[in-house]
């Protein structure tokens, strides 16, 4: 079982074609490219943290089908965007489902503001919500899994732990 993460990926969010610059002429474009990626890297045993903003909208019907359609076993940290309730997520095929979450030596939240109060011996800060505006800090155990940031592909945690090695 491989562990990985990913933040923001706003299926059928039309206006992040848009705003964020994605390179795709519609939403059903732009979610089958990511369901694509996801499934080309993610098997069936693997488990992937979505660190926020996983859907835009509130269609019930939408999150059931971007689910059923990803290999893997999915877990959700809470982003500004995600507005069902927690249950509503587990009944949809979410395997969890948390604000922030400590996991190995990792600490997973949406929002990367949390790191000014954070201690660096926390461990590596995983986080979403800022897009493009950064991947990296120098120096400093924090990394965006924003789509764009990581090319649409879940990142494994062992390449996270790679990437802060190297920063």
């Amino acid at each position: 079982m491989i562990r990985y993460a990913i933040s923001d990926e706003h299926y059928f969010h039309e206006g992040m074609i848009t705003n964020c610059g994605r390179q795709f002429n519609n939403p059903q474009e732009m979610n089958d490219f990511m369901i694509g990626e996801n499934n080309h890297i993610v098997k069936n045993n693997d488990e992937v943290y979505h660190i926020g903003d996983f859907m835009w909208g509130s269609d019930y019907d939408k999150l059931q089908y971007i689910l059923k359609r990803l290999n893997g076993k999915h877990h959700l940290i809470l982003g500004n965007h995600d507005r069902f309730k927690p249950f509503d997520y587990i009944e949809a095929g979410f395997i969890s489902v948390h604000t922030a979450l400590w996991m190995e030596e990792m600490v997973m939240v949406h929002d990367p503001s949390v790191y000014t109060f954070c201690k660096e011996e926390l461990g590596i800060l995983v986080h979403g919500h800022i897009h493009d505006l950064w991947h990296k800090v120098a120096g400093k155990p924090v990394i965006n899994v924003s789509v764009e940031v990581i090319d649409y592909l879940p990142i494994s945690f062992e390449d996270i732990r790679e990437t802060i090695k190297n920063v």
